[in-house]
């Protein structure tokens, strides 16, 4: 299982896809992905640039692990995840962005994944999309963010979460 930090579909009408949606109404800042068309327009900042990076990590993926539209989860595959919403969940809604690195540190620790090699923002959210990616293929309770055609952002379910993560295991729901 591979979880991904990046938009696994494009916008159909520009703005914010239907998971994108439901985060931000439950007050979980997040980008708002653009149209397939508006990503792929040059940009002197490459604003873009990471969105069109996993565009192509799903592509590669697509073979071997293909993008996980259900739960639970039956055999290889990728699905889209995004930190700030793993700690907002795992924390209780107690996700504050200017205390990102901590408050993730802190559940990566309590998950016992080492910390040292994580020596940055990049690193450390890799190893909680990995955390999320395990949680949810070794059927820790998980929560489903939008529907199958723009796109589902997957996330472990609090409290459960940190429970699975010492050996309990509850069934993710359909």
């Amino acid at each position: 299982m591979i979880a991904i930090d990046a938009p696994c579909r494009w916008s159909s009408d520009g703005r914010a896809r239907p998971c994108e949606r439901e985060l931000m109404q439950k007050g979980i800042w997040c980008f708002s992905s653009p149209t397939h068309q508006k990503a792929h327009t040059p940009h002197r900042t490459d604003y873009f640039g990471w969105m069109l990076q996993g565009e192509k990590l799903y592509q590669a993926l697509a073979a071997s692990h293909p993008l996980i539209c259900r739960l639970p989860i039956a055999g290889p595959g990728c699905l889209e995840t995004f930190p700030h919403a793993i700690t907002w969940h795992m924390r209780g809604g107690k996700a504050k962005a200017p205390q990102k690195r901590t408050q993730r540190r802190e559940l990566l620790q309590q998950a016992g994944i080492a910390l040292a090699p994580l020596t940055n923002i990049d690193w450390i959210d890799s190893a909680l999309c990995a955390l999320t990616a395990h949680h949810a293929a070794t059927g820790g309770e998980c929560l489903i963010h939008g529907e199958p055609e723009s796109g589902l952002i997957i996330v472990p379910s609090f409290p459960a979460a940190m429970a699975s993560s010492r050996g309990v295991r509850p069934d993710c729901p359909s």
